[in-house]
């Protein structure tokens, strides 16, 4: 095994693009190289060329109908960047790109491995795992109960595995900023919360709006932080949560710090983190959280739920419930005050659970069986 070819879906940040990016690191480690397929420029781009990474940027999103020449046309260019990077293995990094990925692999006779990171409809499942790739990894075994449910006209005969995202917990754990991160905000004496994520809905964004509102009313020394863009063009969701905030006269308790390269950096400048969301199919933040030794309160759904389970440092309550994540904010904030060990104890419970060598490591030994 020498090198691998991730296909990603955009060239955002987000968790599948950071998640591919441990796995790079972690691969390189291990003596594998790896090139890049995207569709488009994005901070990914930056990231992956600090590293040196050959990367090909093409235009092979879906958009409607594609012409036959269109399709020829891409999929030349990825035959030829595949050929010329030497790939032993195609890996989709979620099956909205898997597309182009599975019909090089069938022709070229390369072994191809797709992501399945969220719900994806029987459609969609349909169109862009044929050709099958030759396994299927799910970052969650909720999300590998989903697919069982949402492909039961798919015919697929291939290896499933739940292989958990590689996190890496140095680029998280970085309490040397904590102080001139908070004095920036304005807030070193404040109790800062943060809610991480694109602004929409399914984020819990709204909820995490009353929830403020409610913990102020308790103490007023709380500050709560937005970390993350509202992507869609016409940004509703943000001007709603702008509104909602004005409305009910608590903007003077928020920060809205956009995107972050750094997150590791932000957190380190955090109390706790609140995750309300209403679909989650891993929960990446919370793990980046608790290896920063931040503690956090979260829905209890999805992929949420076998992160946070049984973890000292996390409280878990019922999607919507804004009273019981106000109470499981003020238990931790109360809790930890008093035992700090509870912080560092969430942090070994992750660091075990997830750890970073073994998902590489399984990663690596899966492309090896092909």
């Amino acid at each position: 095994m020498n090198v691998v070819t991730f296909i990603c879906n955009h060239g955002r940040l987000g968790g599948d693009n950071l998640s591919m990016l441990g796995a790079i690191d972690g691969l390189f480690r291990r003596g594998v190289k790896s090139t890049v397929i995207l569709p488009e420029y994005g901070p990914i781009v930056d990231e992956l060329r600090n590293r040196g990474i050959k990367l090909l940027i093409i235009d092979f999103s879906i958009k409607g109908k594609t012409s036959k020449v269109s399709m020829f046309l891409i999929l030349l260019r990825f035959f030829l960047f595949i050929l010329v990077s030497k790939s032993d293995v195609l890996h989709s990094n979620d099956v909205l790109c898997n597309k182009y990925a599975s019909i090089c692999g069938k022709i070229l006779k390369i072994p191809v491995v797709c992501h399945v990171r969220y719900h994806v409809s029987e459609s969609q499942l349909a169109y862009h795992l044929s050709p099958s790739p030759n396994a299927l990894i799910f970052n969650s075994k909720f999300m590998e109960k989903e697919f069982s449910i949402s492909s039961t006209k798919l015919e697929f005969n291939g290896i499933k595995k739940v292989i958990y995202n590689p996190i890496n917990e140095k680029n998280y754990y970085k309490p040397e900023y904590r102080k001139n991160v908070r004095e920036e905000w304005k807030s070193s004496s404040k109790y800062i919360v943060a809610i991480i994520g694109n602004i929409c809905k399914n984020k819990g964004h709204f909820d995490f709006i009353e929830i403020a509102k409610k913990l102020i009313h308790i103490k007023d020394d709380f500050i709560f932080i937005v970390i993350g863009k509202d992507i869609t063009r016409e940004q509703y969701n943000y001007k709603q949560i702008i509104e909602n905030i004005n409305n009910y006269n608590i903007k003077d308790h928020f920060i809205f710090h956009g995107v972050e390269g750094d997150i590791g950096k932000v957190l380190s400048g955090i109390d706790l983190v609140v995750f309300p969301s209403h679909f989650e199919s891993f929960g990446r933040v919370a793990i980046e959280s608790l290896l920063a030794e931040v503690p956090i309160v979260a829905s209890n759904i999805g992929g949420l739920v076998e992160i946070l389970e049984g973890n000292p440092a996390a409280r878990l309550n019922n999607v919507g419930d804004i009273d019981g994540f106000v109470k499981s904010v003020m238990d931790i904030r109360d809790s930890v005050s008093l035992d700090n060990s509870l912080i560092l104890d969430g942090k070994n419970y992750v660091r075990d659970k997830f750890s970073f060598d073994k998902s590489v490591d399984d990663l690596l030994n899966l492309y090896e069986s092909l």
